[in-house]
């Protein structure tokens, strides 16, 4: 099967499960911020979608409701204008090839505000399913991706995609910063990195250079492997 026909169909197994189970979510869901294709340079996930009802509105549901589960035709962290896909396009600073050409997911595909939005206004009866739900369709995507290396952004994302997702090993501490820890690690033969989020109250310029310096040497990683 043409991935991106297994990525469509993915995309509308997740919007059955949101339809028949968790349709109270009105914020609903994303799974793919980008093109899907087999053995990219990089997969980039954080922890799950940021917005709310009318971002889900205004990019997906309707379409959803007709029945067409296209995937973006280009990666939205390179042409929209919110302020995380801004402080990714910073990261990525004279790497603008390997963000054009990355798989974008994230770990729990249903999108909240914040992650404490998710967890107040969600109750456990109905979050923990979900969630699990989510780690599966992760999983299952980077099982049929097959990416070279993982930019896993955010330490909570980190810790759930370890906890739930895949096996990661031999993590690395490669920089400390004030608002968190740098580390490599990998998950069989993908090479991983951890980075802070990206948009929190202290992310500093210094922090940030320290951050696209970490990841110009892991890019660099990728292309002499």
């Amino acid at each position: 099967m043409d991935i991106t026909k297994w990525a469509e169909d993915l995309t509308e197994e997740v919007y059955n499960e949101w339809k028949t189970k968790y349709s109270f979510w009105k914020d609903g869901f994303e799974v793919f911020y980008s093109p899907v294709r087999y053995r990219p340079e990089l997969m980039i996930i954080s922890l799950n979608p940021g917005g709310g009802e009318k971002d889900f509105q205004a990019l997906d549901f309707p379409k959803f409701q007709d029945g067409n589960f296209s995937l973006p035709p280009k990666n939205r962290y390179l042409i929209t204008k919110y302020r995380f896909a801004k402080k990714v396009r910073t990261l990525f600073e004279g790497n603008e090839d390997v963000l054009k050409t990355s798989v974008v997911t994230t770990a729990l595909l249903f999108r909240s505000q914040k992650i404490d939005y998710w967890k107040k206004h969600n109750p456990e009866k109905t979050r923990l399913p979900m969630e699990r739900f989510a780690y599966t369709k992760v999983q299952e995507i980077v099982k049929k991706v097959e990416p070279k290396k993982i930019l896993l952004i955010g330490i909570d994302a980190y810790n759930r995609l370890r906890k739930n997702i895949i096996k990661i090993e031999n993590e690395n501490i490669v920089e400390k910063t004030t608002i968190g820890r740098i580390i490599t690690a990998n998950a069989g033969c993908i090479d991983i990195l951890i980075i802070p989020h990206l948009t929190g109250p202290h992310v500093s310029h210094k922090n940030m250079d320290k951050m696209k310096k970490a990841f110009v040497g892991f890019l660099n990683l990728t292309k002499n492997s």
